[in-house]
Parts: structure tokens; sequence; C-alpha cells
């Protein structure tokens, strides 16, 4: 019987040992390298999942809420309630055009009857009085819950997303408000802030596979696969045909009803991973082959050449002990050998370098001389901690070198095996330190010289500078945590925050003049850029003002803007005021009131009291007037000699003619005799108000020439009166 040499049982033993191993190390290796994939994916999935969620609550039901809030005005829920269809249509016709020219998600948007009729349809107003709630499900629901809902829906060409606001006239139920978003919206959103690809499956009952709705994929191949596999493609794994790698991420949508009408599916790149894998894998049984054979070349050739083989393996252990210094010798870190005393035994060219010693002195001493005064019960201390815990790392102190030289250092110390010997990596900090202080410097500098603030998501004040406080007045424990209506003065209408909000919570920045209220109950013009901040996954995080303090500017520019006598604002700008208020006025096709009015007999008034006390009439109803007004937006001019005029909103024509009837009863009520006044035995005046909504209005010139005319009329009717084109 044929025996086998020792050699090559040897042989045959170690290819059998090293084909089981194989066997087995493989299997840990793929069980690790797809549990590791998997992970990836797990994790990616829930980055997606919350990416998702967050979006919806944020850009389709917070954000249509509020621009629904927004676009219902009390006249338009009064109509909504008579079921004015013609009115109600005139009301909100430019509101749809502006809102969805802004806004392309936004495809349909419907008045619903409290019936649940049709009341108006804004993207198709020839169709109306259908009974849509009952073949939707949401339009029934709002009818019977009355509460804001939402939620995704069957539509006719594909999936919807549509948000619910019941419709409430004093206190009664009348209707309800629709819009019909696209649900690419949200799709885009979460493509972009994750960097994936994304598509919308939409199951079409009257089909008789799925197609696909929306897309946002940048990959041909990937699209082309898509659109032949969107019937049955489920959480999974896709190759393309160019040898891309895609984790699929599959979110079903489920209507208001809970029933299934389609998915988002998300396109996870992992191409990189997945090659990464495929490469370990091939590396991994590489490297095992090449030391199967080694191994076998290693017994075949015998235990000479094993032994010759091992003395080359000291010879090249001897070669990295000699690499090893040479990286001692060359590396700009400074390495040092101490014994237990910190006295030197061995250091590199760099450490040397570092201490300006020669070798001989550096030798003599220990690195403990070395330590600034300041420093050396820290470093003793952190010897010690070595000694028990084996190293320290990033330890900062002062040394103090030849010649008195100061320079800070950072070092990491080990224990050496033996335990007799300490290890030391050094690095030469003194230039990171000085910039570090210049930047701490800037910092401070920043601080109190910047007005500055940060505050959360929700508004509330999270950060400010000392110039911040130190120019309000108030100390940074009263500010932090409030919002910023803490500053907010009087003199500034609602509008103008209004904007602001809007404008930042876009994404923009805002910039302009504001004017803000001291502690002290002063006031301070700042010129602001607030705009959004974001961390490092793209979410949104806060927002950040900067601001340079103009009140100098400002109150120059108050007194070239006030009329010397009177305290109120001059014809110069009124010219400038004027055309800009008409302008505001016109994109909300808001009513605008514009009064003129005269002193009554002024100049008989003059002659006989004298220019001295007309002056002081002419004090008097400028602060009756200013004093009447009840709006931050309301504005009074002195126009020239005795005439006045007032800019100013009312809700109606009625209550406009209404204030200006006030306005007229508190002039007479100052009780200033005039006995020379036709009109009434005190101080009166003639008024002519042009109240119209802004799209009627042409011009500064031409409301001013309206109002000028009904003054006359006033005039020629006796006298202390108002007309108007009411």
């Amino acid at each position: 019987m044929f025996e086998l040499s020792i050699k090559n049982k040897i042989l045959f033993f170690i290819i059998a040992l090293f084909s089981f191993a194989f066997v087995g190390f493989l299997s840990i290796f793929i069980s690790f390298q797809n549990q590791k994939m998997q992970e990836i994916k797990i994790e990616n999935l829930s980055r997606v999942s919350e990416s998702f969620k967050k979006n919806r609550e944020l850009h389709l039901n917070d954000y249509y809420l509020k621009l629904m809030n927004d676009f219902l005005s009390k006249e338009i829920i009064k109509e909504v309630a008579s079921e004015n269809r013609d009115e109600l249509l005139k009301m909100t016709k430019e509101k749809y055009l502006q809102m969805t020219k802004e806004d392309e998600n936004i495809f349909q948007v419907y008045f619903h009857k409290k019936d649940g009729k049709t009341l108006l349809r804004l993207h198709n107003v020839d169709l109306y009085d259908d009974e849509v709630a009952k073949i939707r499900v949401m339009a029934q629901t709002i009818h019977k819950e009355q509460k804001e809902i939402s939620g995704f829906e069957r539509g006719s060409n594909g999936v919807a997303y549509r948000i619910f606001k019941p419709i409430f006239y004093e206190n009664r139920y009348v209707g309800a408000l629709e819009f019909d978003v696209s649900p690419k919206k949200i799709l885009n959103l979460v493509a972009y802030f994750n960097k994936i690809d994304g598509a919308l499956i939409f199951n079409d009952t009257n089909k008789d596979s799925p197609f696909v709705q929306f897309q946002k994929i940048s990959d041909e191949k990937l699209r082309h696969f898509l659109a032949n596999n969107s019937s049955d493609m489920q959480t999974q794994n896709i190759h393309t045909d160019d040898g891309n790698y895609y984790a699929i991420y599959s979110f079903d949508i489920l209507d208001y009803s809970n029933k299934n009408i389609g998915k988002f599916l998300f396109f996870d790149d992992i191409t990189m991973q997945y090659k990464e894998y495929k490469k370990d894998l091939i590396m991994f049984s590489v490297n095992f082959a090449i030391v199967f054979i080694f191994l076998i070349v290693v017994i075949n050739i015998g235990f000479s050449t094993i032994t010759k083989k091992l003395n080359e393996s000291n010879e090249k252990l001897q070669e990295s002990n000699d690499e090893l210094e040479t990286i001692l010798t060359t590396t700009k870190d400074g390495i040092a050998i101490l014994d237990l005393q910190t006295n030197f035994l061995f250091f590199n060219d760099s450490y040397l370098k570092m201490t300006d010693f020669s070798k001989e002195e550096l030798l003599s001493k220990s690195c403990a001389e070395l330590s600034a005064p300041e420093d050396l019960p820290r470093a003793i201390k952190a010897v010690e901690e070595v000694m028990q815990k084996g190293f320290v790392e990033n330890f900062e102190k002062t040394c103090i070198l030849k010649d008195g030289k100061r320079v800070d250092i950072n070092m990491s110390i080990a224990l050496m095996p033996d335990k007799k010997r300490l290890l030391l990596s050094v690095k030469n900090i003194t230039e990171f330190k000085i910039k570090e202080k210049l930047l701490q410097e800037y910092v401070s500098l920043i601080d109190k010289n910047i007005i500055t603030s940060s505050t959360n998501i929700k508004g509330n004040i999270i950060y400010v500078s000392d110039k911040f406080c130190e120019i309000s007045g108030f100390s940074k424990e009263e500010l932090l945590g409030k919002n910023h209506r803490i500053v907010k003065h009087p003199d500034m209408p609602s509008s103008l925050y209004k904007e602001i909000w809007n404008t930042i919570t876009q994404g923009k920045t805002w910039s302009g003049e504001i004017k803000n209220l001291k502690k002290d109950g002063g006031f301070y013009w700042v010129k602001a850029s607030i705009y959004p901040t974001f961390d490092s996954y793209a979410n949104h995080t806060g927002y950040t003002a900067i601001r340079q303090d103009i009140t100098d500017k400002k109150i120059i520019e108050e007194i070239s803007i006030t009329d010397g006598l009177t305290n109120i604002f001059n014809r110069r700008h009124f010219n400038e005021t004027c055309p800009k208020m008409i302008h505001s006025a016109k994109r909300e096709n808001e009513l605008l009131s514009f009064l003129l009015l005269d002193v009554d007999h002024f100049k008989l008034y003059n002659d006989n009291y004298g220019h001295q006390e007309g002056d002081e009439v002419l004090k008097a109803v400028a602060l009756c007037l200013k004093n009447t007004m009840h709006r931050a937006d309301d504005m009074v001019f002195r126009l020239g000699g005795e005439e006045f005029g007032v800019l100013f909103k009312a809700d109606s024509k009625e209550k406009a003619f209404e204030f200006s009837n006030i306005l007229r009863k508190n002039i007479e009520d100052l009780k200033i005799a005039h006995d020379f006044n036709s009109a009434s035995k005190y101080i009166t005046a003639s008024m002519g108000l042009v109240c119209k909504h802004a799209d009627e209005i042409e011009s500064m010139d031409t409301i001013y020439k309206d109002a000028d005319d009904l003054l006359y009329k006033a005039k020629d009717g006796g006298r202390n009166r108002v007309v108007g084109n009411v």
C-alpha cells in the first residue's frame, strides 16, 4: 500500500485545514459584510423616513394650512356663508392666480358648501354645484367632523395631497376650503435634502398596472429600469446595466380611508459601498490564496528553505527597525524617551531642534526642568497619571528653553512595555496658541461692536452680542429665551414683521430698516439683514440677524420729513409716502382713504388774532389729528399753510366716513374761539374724503385732485363738514 511521506502528509493536512478555514472565514466575512451593508441601508432608510415625515409635516401640512389662513379674509368667509359665487370669484381670482404663480405645486382650489356640493372651483370656474362629497371620502369627512384634515387621496390623474379647512361664519359652519397640492413637492424635497433619486407610483384602478406619476431621477439607466418594472417593484436592491447599485426604500401612500393608492420609491445609490464590498471579498480571497500557496511552497521546498525564510524574515525585521529609527529621526514631531524621573534617554532631531539645546546639554537635563514654574505641578501630576493609566493624551504646558525662550507644547505620554521608561510625542503649538488668542479677540471684538442675535426655528432668542444688550438696554438674561417682540416699537406696522417672517421662513434673506424699542422706553434704528441658518444635514435650525446702528441717520431723515411748526410730516414726505401706500394697498386690493382738510376762515383768524395765535391753532389742530390716529400706518401731514392731509386705512367706506367725522368733531371740540367763523364760534375744518380700493386709484395726483374737489364742495356747503365719495 502506498505510504505518504511525512512532508506530503503535512502538505495534505495543511491543504485540508486551509480549505476548511477558507470556507469558514469566507462565510464569516460574507456574513459580516452583508450585515455591514444592511446596517448602511437601515441607517439611510431611517434618515430618509425621518426626512419624509418632517417634510410632510412642515412643507405640506403646516405650510399650506398657514397659506389657507392667509387666503381666507373676513370678506371671503362672508361670501362663502352667503354662497355668493360670483362675488367670491371676484375676491379670490387674483389671489389664486398670484398664489399658483408663486407655488406651482398648488393645482386645484375648491370652495365647498356645507351640503357637500361644490361652491367654486378656482381652477375650473365653469364646474360647480356637483355633489363631490358623495364620491370623495375626505370631502364627506370635512362636513361631518368640521375640523382641519389632510392626507393623500386618489384623483382622476393620480395621487393628490389634499388639505381641508372648515369655514365658520358667526360661529356656524358654512363650508370648507380645499387645497390640492402635487405630491411631487415632498418627493423633490426628500430627494434634494438626502441627495437621492425618487419616484411616485400610482395604483390606477382604471389600468392593469401601476404607473409612474412623478419622478426625480438623474440616472437614465435607472429611469429606464423604473419604467419597465414599476408594477412589481418593492423594497429591494437593483443593479442597472452600467453597474450602479441602488437600495430602494418604499413608503406606501395610504389615503384617508387607509387604502393603499400608491407608493413613494427612493433610490439610494450605494454603488461605492457595494464595490468596496466586492473589492474586499476579492482581496480576502486573493490574500487567503496567496497565503495558502505560500505555505504549500514553503513546505514543499523543505525545512531548509523555511529556515532560510526565517533568516530573511529576521533581516526584514531589522530593516523595519531601521525604518522605525529613520521615522523617529526625521518626523517633524518631537519624540523623546525618558526614565521615570523624566531624565532624557533618547530624543530625535526634531525634539532637539525644538529646544535649541545641544545634544549634550539636553542629556544633562530632565523634562520636568524644562517646564514653566506655573506648569510644573500639573506636569508632575501628569506623570503620576501615566504610571496609573499607562498614557496621557493632549497634555499642554509651557516650556522654558535655552536663553529663556518660552514655547507652548502639546504632548502625549505613554508608559513603555518595560514600565521603566516613558515615551513622549511633542508638538510645538506656540503659533497655534497665538492664532487662537487672535481668534478669541476677534470674536470678542465682534461681540462688543456688532449688533447681532440668533434664534431657534420658533423665533426665540438663543444668542445676543454685548453690543445688542448695550444699545437695547436689556441684559442677556432678559433677552435669552424671549421673542424679538420684546424690542418691537409700536411705530412699526405689523405688516412689516409679517413680511419679514414670510421671507425668512421661505429660506430667503430679508434686509431693511427697523425701529426698535429700548428697555427705558427710548428707541433706536437699525439696518438689519436676517437670514435662515442650517446644520450640516441641511436641516433648518433657526435664524441669524446682523444689524447696523442708523439712529443718527434716521433722526436726520425724520427732521427732513417733519414740518418745523407742527412737528408732523411735511409735504415732501407726503409726496414720497403716498405712492408707496397706494402700491402696497394694491397687493391686497385694500381700501385706502385720503382726507384733505382746511381750517375754516384761517386768514380771518390771522388778521384778527395775529399770526402767532394762528401758529398755535395749527399746532393744536396737528396734535389733535395725530392723537386721533389709531393705527401704526395711519399718517398725518401738513401740506401747506392751513391745509392738512390724512392717509389711513378702514374696513369699509362707511367706517372711513365715520372716522373723518370724528376728526372734524375733535377739532371743533378743541373749543378754540373764532368769532369770525361763519360755521361755528370755534375753530373748525372743512374736509374732502376719497375712499377707494387700491386698484381704482390711478396715481397720487388723481387722488389728491379728487379730494381737493370734494373739499371745495364742503366749503360751498357751509364749511365744518365732510364731503366724500362714499
